[in-house]
């Protein structure tokens, strides 16, 4: 069971792969976008091709929470492994904004980007035991974007 929507986070993926392609990626790891008690792993799907411009335009954010139900994007936590991930969060005005250094992105390039955090992996934004100051500021924001085969964002019960 996915532990940050067991613990009442909504969270919506979002990736620059066009809706065909995203689909195939899910399927290919075994990911359904739905409600936890149907066996859903993100409550929603934003692809580039649905959002007038990708990252790092803060669009496919925008899309992600009105899709999951959430509607103060203060209450969002926002993680990505590019620069373009950390810009479209800070564009968003996303409560926490953390650089992930569990893929694609370089300490230095996150460090460069706006945010709020860098951290080892993506495990530490999902509560990871080393990230009390992290988890305080998601308690405050009370949200969670990921990104594995996208990114992900979320607010707890659609807040």
């Amino acid at each position: 069971m996915p532990i940050h929507r067991a613990t009442g986070f909504k969270v919506a993926l979002t990736t620059g792969f066009t809706r065909d392609v995203a689909d195939m990626v899910l399927d290919g790891v075994g990911w359904r976008v739905g409600a936890l008690e149907d066996g859903g792993m993100v409550d929603a799907l934003v692809t580039a091709d649905e959002v007038a411009a990708g990252r790092p335009a803060p669009y496919m954010i925008f899309r992600a929470m009105e899709r999951a139900g959430v509607v103060d994007v203060r209450r969002v936590v926002v993680a990505g492994d590019t620069g373009a991930d950390l810009v479209a969060g800070t564009r968003s005005g996303a409560g926490l904004v953390a650089g992930v250094l569990s893929g694609s992105g370089s300490r230095e390039t996150l460090e460069a980007s706006p945010h709020t955090h860098v951290l080892p992996s993506v495990v530490e934004v999902l509560g990871g035991p080393a990230r009390s100051d992290l988890r305080d500021g998601a308690a405050r924001a009370r949200g969670v974007r990921i990104s594995p085969p996208g990114n992900v964002i979320g607010a707890p019960g659609g807040a």
